[in-house]
């Protein structure tokens, strides 16, 4: 967990990035969130890059914690200060076919990931709304502009070609501009299934693994912010006997 945040900051954007803590205190237990924002001395390569915000949990002792699948769930649903907000999942995968088998680097990612960016595919496009639905289209990826040019000779008629990721046939749908996502080293991107039932700890109250990313509305400040996700926050653990609140931190930590 610590190694991916700590892989995350490794584009020059964020290693510059101001953090603004908020303490949660909720009877005996306590939460504690972390936002941070781009306000930068280098800032990020994105449009609007000062809206941008990384939302993460932290345990009682201060250490990150990546965002559990019903946290960011009801983040989504009720913050009204955000222009979008999605997850992802970091991942990996060997490519096969067509070329010596590698090993990539890559993102599974909720609904809005390229919104909350203001990414726009240089080929193809975005994910279709219902990929990221059990039962949906999910064997689709978008590749990055390196994959594209090291693995598929910069081939305009890429879209609607196959790339097999550990065995598995996916359909390119997209591929991206050069250097247009945080991390350089990230290959590709497959639509995030918050409900797949084969992948249940995405849904599991007690298991963080989402990194969470969001775009705040023109105008809005972090401190607007963290007031904000500090109210849904609490109304939301509210609704949980004290004995088995499932979304602070590690009751051990």
């Amino acid at each position: 967990m610590n190694h991916t945040l700590r892989s995350l900051t490794k584009s020059p954007g964020f290693t510059a990035a101001a953090v603004l803590t908020l303490a949660l205190g909720i009877g005996a237990n306590t939460a504690i969130f972390t936002i941070v924002n781009s306000v930068l001395l280098r800032p990020l390569p994105f449009p609007d890059s000062e809206q941008l915000v990384q939302i993460w949990q932290k345990t009682p002792k201060g250490e990150p914690l990546m965002a559990r699948g019903p946290n960011f769930k009801y983040w989504r649903d009720e913050a009204t200060l955000l222009d979008g907000i999605a997850a992802l999942d970091p991942q990996s995968a060997t490519a096969t076919g067509g070329g010596e088998p590698e090993r990539l680097q890559g993102y599974e990612v909720s609904a809005s990931y390229l919104q909350v960016f203001r990414i726009h595919p240089l080929l193809g496009a975005d994910f279709p709304a219902d990929a990221y639905r059990v039962g949906g289209p999910n064997r689709l990826v978008i590749i990055s502009h390196a994959l594209w040019q090291s693995r598929f000779g910069g081939d305009p008629t890429v879209v609607n070609r196959p790339l097999r990721l550990d065995g598995i046939d996916y359909t390119i749908v997209g591929v991206l501009p050069p250097h247009a996502l945080p991390r350089n080293d990230v290959a590709f991107l497959r639509p995030l299934v918050l409900e797949d039932p084969a992948k249940a700890w995405h849904m599991d109250p007690m298991s963080p693994w989402a990194v969470v990313v969001a775009r705040m509305k023109p105008g809005v400040t972090p401190a607007q912010l963290s007031a904000e996700m500090s109210r849904i926050h609490t109304n939301h653990l509210a609704q949980f006997p004290a004995p088995a609140r499932p979304f602070v931190g590690d009751p051990d930590a």
